[in-house]
């Protein structure tokens, strides 16, 4: 018996087939597939050559009889297609039953999953059919996967909210702080009551290597305080910031948000003329069935 390799045969000249037994002409069946006749005949052709048999008898005035083996092959081809269509039209509704996934992503300088842990927990409670995470990224790493899809809500802090202006996305400021700048405990500025940015004119400023960031900064220096910031060292992250202090005229910003801020080799001060908090960014569209819900519940958390 002759081995014959079935991923010869595709769909297509399967459906031809089909179309061919089911009209009795290839002139028929050309004209409903949008094909000619000599490309439906060379198909044909070309499958009984792979099989090894006739499929189709020709006849007077290009009448077409098939043969035991067509008619099988023809019937069972015809079923195998249904069920090839089926799958596919299936498949959404298989998908749509899946356990929903949900996506939150956060810095690593963030203080955020501590904070909105026992929210996390009480929205598994309630919906334990849900698969929620929180991920580490950087805040360009988490507007590119909210746009891409694969992370679903960010929670950030607001100094690149800039990045989240975009078409696809929306935010909000769902937690408000002051800005607070902080130093070592050893710096003279440590020792007074409480601070103002101008009273950071001397200062050296220990800042992350962001253009979009340091404009901000100095944006702020400017208005506030009437200086242009003299930065001593770029860091990579806002992660791990107060680490990479290391004299006693060096500063850093910061707020009650960051993980920073808790570092108790540091004194810390809140400044009255500048706002930090929390923004929370979605995309605007494709969003899952449980991310409005989760959106509220976060907002009323970080809100209270």
């Amino acid at each position: 018996m002759k081995h014959i390799d079935y991923k010869n045969i595709s769909l297509f000249q399967m459906e031809t087939c089909i179309s061919v037994a089911k009209f009795g002409s290839i002139t028929k069946a050309a004209a409903v597939l949008h094909s000619s006749q000599p490309a439906v005949s060379k198909i044909i052709t070309r499958i009984e050559d792979e099989l090894g048999y006739v499929l189709f008898i020709r006849g007077k005035n290009t009448q077409l009889r098939m043969t035991p083996a067509g008619q099988f092959l023809c019937t069972e081809w015809e079923r195998l297609l249904v069920d090839f269509q089926n799958s596919i039209d299936n498949a959404p509704e298989i998908q749509n039953d899946m356990p929903e996934n949900l996506v939150i992503a956060t810095t690593p300088s963030a203080q955020i999953p501590v904070l909105i842990q026992p929210v996390i927990a009480a929205f598994r409670e309630v919906n334990p059919e849900i698969e929620l995470r929180i991920d580490n990224c950087s805040i360009p790493e988490a507007k590119d996967r909210l746009c891409n899809e694969t992370a679903d809500i960010a929670l950030v802090n607001p100094f690149l909210n800039e990045l989240f202006r975009v078409d696809e996305l929306e935010w909000e400021k769902v937690a408000s702080c002051p800005l607070s700048v902080g130093m070592l405990k050893t710096n003279p500025l440590a020792k007074k009551g409480h601070l103002t940015i101008a009273d950071l004119k001397n200062q050296e400023f220990v800042v992350p290597q962001d253009s979009t960031y340091i404009r901000q900064i100095t944006d702020l220096c400017m208005e506030k305080g009437g200086f242009a910031p003299n930065v001593s060292y770029y860091t990579k992250y806002f992660h791990g910031i107060s680490m990479c202090i290391g004299a006693n005229n060096e500063v850093f910003f910061t707020d009650k948000y960051m993980q920073s801020y808790y570092d108790d080799n540091c004194a810390f001060f809140d400044l009255p003329e500048a706002e930090s908090g929390v923004i929370m960014a979605w995309r605007k569209c494709k969003t899952k069935k449980h991310t409005g819900s989760l959106l509220q519940i976060l907002r009323n958390s970080m809100t209270q």
